[in-house]
């Protein structure tokens, strides 16, 4: 019989911060171990930081906060892309959930997120001198 999971003593041994190699999840996308999974992760990993870069410039230009849904439609990158590459960024400590939602175009509720902070961008070396941020 399978002991009880004790989520107290998981994260304790997890130590997450000093886990936090650039080699692993959230900085590059994670696989299983198959040769399948390990050649999508590979390939993810191409496009991961331009798609990031994407999704915060978005955040950057929209500072009411957008949806998953909204930064699919502004980027023409599948919803499918963005939502893992939203949690990596919330995980990341770039971007926060607001709490608040908004229903997409099926009706169902979707998180809204906004950027930290404009000074992160400057720290990635994310120019957005270009872009004008939106009072939206």
């Amino acid at each position: 019989m399978q002991d009880e999971f004790n989520f107290k003593t998981h994260w304790t041994q997890l130590n997450i911060k000093e886990d936090m190699s650039k080699d692993k999840y959230p900085h590059k996308a994670g696989h299983r171990g198959h040769r399948n999974s390990i050649v999508s992760a590979n390939h993810t990993n191409k496009i991961l930081s331009r798609t990031k870069k994407q999704i915060l410039i978005e955040l950057y230009k929209h500072p009411k906060g957008l949806t998953g849904s909204e930064l699919s439609d502004l980027t023409g990158i599948t919803i499918l892309t963005i939502r893992p590459r939203t949690s990596e960024l919330k995980l990341l400590n770039l971007i926060i959930d607001t709490e608040k939602n908004k229903n997409n175009d099926g009706g169902k509720p979707e998180s809204i997120y906004k950027l930290r902070s404009e000074i992160l961008l400057k720290e990635f070396n994310i120019d957005v001198s270009e872009y004008k941020s939106n009072q939206k």
